[in-house]
């Protein structure tokens, strides 16, 4: 009966709320990457008490694991349900809705810039919202949008440790519901090469799905999600309300 209600209730959200799909589906994805490092703590605590034969508490954890690996599932099944192709054009679409809003409201425009000295967290939505920086490791870097803040952020990491990056690549947590995030191969309009390696990084996503693969690539790396800030410059969310 559950099963039911739920889609029945998925169908209404893609006919007449599309776009608070879009954010519920993030919302869920976002809660799937929590899980995935709950998930890695879990196992760092079983290795611990196998190391110390403490068996009884290591297989209570297993099970622990495998309850969140059966709830991260379930997540994935719905957030795909309630997604509507948002690993394709939503980016392209909300930047073309946002500029013809600014132009709109140009006499007004100071009604919605926000203080751009005010670090965000990756923890926040970021749908209509317009960045012009980024802080990472306590250093600040301007942004032109949301897909110069991917693009940047690559570069950094690449420029860490290259080896590593090469291996997104096959990676499978790299993988969207569609495309791959990262590939040896162009594709006009999709996606753009990084500077010094030759990887080609998926752009054409959401604020929000930029936000999601930027933590993926934090937690690849180990760096600290806390270490990392979105600076903004406007935020449009009062239009898209009225």
């Amino acid at each position: 009966m559950e099963q039911i209600d739920l889609n029945k209730l998925i169908d209404l959200i893609k006919v007449y709320f599309p776009q608070d799909g879009f954010e519920i589906s993030d919302a869920l994805d976002l809660l799937n990457l929590a899980l995935e490092g709950l998930l890695n703590s879990a196992n760092n605590v079983m290795t611990e008490l196998n190391k110390s034969k403490d068996y009884d508490k290591s297989m209570e954890l297993l099970e622990f694991s495998k309850s969140i690996s059966t709830l991260q599932g379930k997540i994935n099944k719905y957030s795909n349900l309630i997604s509507m192709n948002s690993e394709t054009d939503e980016e392209e679409i909300e930047d073309e809705l946002d500029e013809i809003e600014e132009q709109r409201t140009i006499p007004n425009y100071a009604d919605y810039v926000v203080d751009s000295s005010i670090p965000h967290t990756l923890y926040e939505s970021f749908t209509h919202k317009k960045v012009t920086a980024f802080s990472f490791d306590n250093i600040r870097y301007p942004a032109d949008n949301w897909k110069d803040v991917l693009i940047k952020t690559c570069n950094l990491l690449a420029e860490m440790d290259a080896d590593k990056f090469l291996e997104l690549i096959d990676d499978p947590a790299m993988k969207g519901r569609k495309i791959s995030y990262f590939s040896r191969k162009h594709i006009e309009g999709r996606n753009d090469k990084l500077s010094n390696i030759d990887v080609y990084v998926w752009t054409n996503l959401s604020a929000n799905s930029i936000r999601n693969l930027i933590i993926k690539l934090l937690k690849k790396f180990n760096l600290s999600i806390n270490d990392y800030y979105i600076y903004l410059r406007a935020d449009y969310t009062p239009l898209h309300k009225e």
